[in-house]
């Protein structure tokens, strides 16, 4: 986690999307061989390395401005399309069905209210 003065988390969310598209990478090798490419394999790797990035500590950055958390959004949509082996205009929503993924802005409220504490 990267806090800056502010708390706009825009530091943190930068080196995540970097993060991410280094691990993309990953899955761009194991695409092309001949050995890999099985899309199950790659679902489970894309679960992982890159969603478990993505989603580190996003209970407390979900309070960014809504710009700067959709710049994470936009390198997880081009994992999923290489991963299904996809064309781009293919619809995102679709895809995360194949995969079992909820939309990340479902997902940050799901972990969210799974981490609050029991008052009762």
């Amino acid at each position: 986690m990267i806090f800056d003065s502010k708390l706009s988390w825009l530091p943190h969310l930068k080196s995540t999307k970097t993060s991410i598209l280094q691990k993309l990478n990953i899955i761009k090798i194991i695409l092309y061989t001949s050995w890999g490419g099985d899309t199950s394999l790659l679902i489970k790797i894309y679960k992982s390395l890159i969603i478990s990035k993505a989603e580190y500590g996003s209970s407390i950055f979900r309070t960014a401005n809504q710009k700067y958390l959709k710049n994470i959004d936009t390198p997880l949509n081009t994992d999923i399309h290489f991963i299904l082996g996809c064309f781009k205009p293919s619809p995102v929503e679709s895809l995360r069905n194949l995969t079992n993924e909820h939309p990340p802005d479902i997902k940050k409220h799901i972990i969210h209210f799974s981490i609050q504490p029991d008052h009762s």
